[in-house]
């Protein structure tokens, strides 16, 4: 990707649907409604790609796109009168388990949904960043572009994130998580 490269609307389209999943998955954690985050990934992609001719995207266009939706959920959540708060599926979404039986598919279950329950708990700006960060795997500084925040912001947010899920949490709980294979992933471990 080159500084200053210019797209047209079905180039910017092609960025837009490779990133399709990861843009819903993070509209429902702001939105909480599946119905809702729909309607916004639509309404992101018409502002992104929808402006006509050829638009000069940023260096880093998957930010920019995670950005956008953001704003876009904003003003949703505005419209409505709430505030965003993460929403974390459950277990239906995790296929993470190497190795798996019936009995390392109802331990990991388990502590899955009590990590899920915990991390909806945590306050909005808190679970955003750990969406972000551990997630959508984005980095510290694309995770500071999407929520318009310094560096070490997100850094204390994902420090104050962690340590509140682990103090809400069982160790077992996080041990057999991280046993059964659904441990954070290299992002959560980044250090930058």
């Amino acid at each position: 990707m080159q500084p200053g490269q210019r797209y047209s609307e079905d180039g910017l389209a092609d960025l837009f649907r490779a990133d399709l999943d990861a843009l819903y998955r993070y509209a429902v954690k702001l939105l909480r409604d599946a119905d809702e985050a729909q309607d916004a990934v639509h309404d992101a992609f018409l502002r992104i790609c929808g402006r006509g001719g050829h638009v000069e995207a940023p260096v880093r266009p998957r930010p920019w796109m995670f950005r956008v939706l953001r704003n876009v959920c904003i003003d949703r959540m505005r419209a409505r009168g709430r505030r965003a708060t993460l929403f974390v599926p459950g277990s239906e979404d995790f296929d993470g388990v190497s190795e798996r039986t019936p009995e390392t598919d109802l331990v990991a279950h388990d502590a899955l949904a009590k990590v899920s329950a915990a991390a909806a708990r945590l306050p909005a700006e808190l679970g955003e960043t750990l969406a972000l960060v551990v997630v959508e795997q984005l980095s510290y500084q694309e995770a500071a572009f999407v929520m318009e925040v310094p560096v070490g912001t997100v850094r204390s947010r994902l420090y104050r994130a962690r340590r509140l899920l682990r103090d809400c949490l069982n160790p077992a709980d996080t041990e057999e998580l991280v046993r059964a294979g659904a441990g954070t992933g290299s992002a959560a471990s980044e250090a930058e």
